[in-house]
């Protein structure tokens, strides 16, 4: 009888526990769970953050050479399958340099890498180009970035992440 008592109140106090953090959570105002659910969205397609990144450029009239998006695990996969099914091992060694980063994310959390190529760019437009980036709503880390004042181009690979359902 000792232990059914024992074992009662220690699910009553993890039951209590759960309420407060149900109560917790309620109380969080629901424009700032949108925000942070924008931030790190459930997978969304290649499609939908192509039209976003290219919108956000044109949109800031950037003259916009190359937007292109990849999945990162894609580009680097050790195997593919041949056009008979068969599956294939890929002995490139060389991969990309974000490859290791990226199968170091949580199993929750994948990514896509963007690469961006932009003309006409001065030092000011790099400046507004890297606050859009920065200022974004989804979280997105600049991977590589090469300004070439000469030749006024930018190239960068950004990663964004999503969450995996």
């Amino acid at each position: 009888m000792q232990n059914k008592k024992a074992e009662f109140l220690r699910e009553y106090n993890s039951l209590q526990d759960y309420k407060k953090i149900i109560a917790g959570f309620s109380q969080i105002n629901q424009e700032d769970v949108y925000r942070i659910e924008k931030m790190m969205p459930n997978r969304y397609s290649r499609e939908d953050l192509f039209i976003e990144m290219t919108h956000f450029l044109l949109e800031n009239n950037f003259k916009t050479d190359l937007v292109k998006v990849s999945d990162p695990l894609e580009i680097a996969s050790i195997e593919k399958n041949d056009a008979q099914g068969r599956r294939v091992v890929n002995n490139n060694t060389d991969l990309p340099g974000y490859y290791d980063y990226v199968v170091s994310l949580p199993a929750g959390i994948g990514s896509w890498i963007v690469e961006v190529e932009l003309s006409d760019v001065n030092y000011q437009s790099l400046k507004q180009f890297l606050n859009i980036v920065e200022n974004n709503l989804r979280i997105m880390d600049i991977y590589s970035l090469n300004f070439d004042p000469e030749n006024k181009s930018v190239k960068a690979q950004i990663i964004t992440y999503y969450k995996k359902n």
